[in-house]
């Protein structure tokens, strides 16, 4: 072991100098795979450069001789933001992902005895899905979210219960 001087401690030697390198490589890199895994350092999503430009429309030959300006198509708007916890007028509770546009459910309602999973597609503040009931009986249904993105209601139909409609509230 090598003699460590008065005042010196094993810190100021090679091999404590290297051991704290590598504890504090081994800190940092800890923290990284958590950051990771909580989505803080997600790199999956598309780059800067992978961002779709805004479509404008190029006029006709007939409107360049009018001099007119290149018209602008409307974007539509970003998909409203579901996510989270949901309950409907029967008491069912929903725990709703998303992804942009597509989004995907699973709904439980154990005084019913009720299971349900189902995916779907937004517009605007329109949605669409389909739905799986307790793995047995298929359905799909529709509807419109509010405004503030709390509440959504809509017509749904399943082979089981036929034709109903549902409103839900956000939690």
């Amino acid at each position: 072991m090598a003699d460590v001087g008065p005042g010196k401690g094993f810190w100021h030697t090679l091999p404590g100098v290297l051991t704290a390198i590598a504890g504090l490589l081994t800190a940092v890199t800890g923290l990284l795979v958590v950051l990771h895994q909580f989505g803080v350092m997600d790199t999956t999503g598309p780059s800067p450069t992978a961002q779709p430009a805004e479509e404008t429309r190029v006029p006709s030959p007939s409107e360049a001789d009018a001099e007119s300006p290149a018209v602008q198509e409307p974007v539509p708007a970003p998909a409203v933001q579901i996510l989270g916890v949901w309950e409907d007028n029967n008491g069912t509770i929903y725990a709703i992902t998303q992804d942009g546009a597509d989004f995907s459910f699973t709904a439980v309602n154990h005084a019913l005895g009720f299971r349900s999973q189902g995916s779907g597609s937004l517009s605007g503040r329109s949605f669409t899905t389909t739905f799986v009931v307790n793995g047995a009986h298929s359905g799909d249904g529709s509807g419109t979210i509010s405004e503030d993105g709390r509440l959504m209601w809509g017509d749904f139909r399943d082979q089981l219960s036929g034709s109903y409609q549902l409103s839900l509230r956000k939690r």
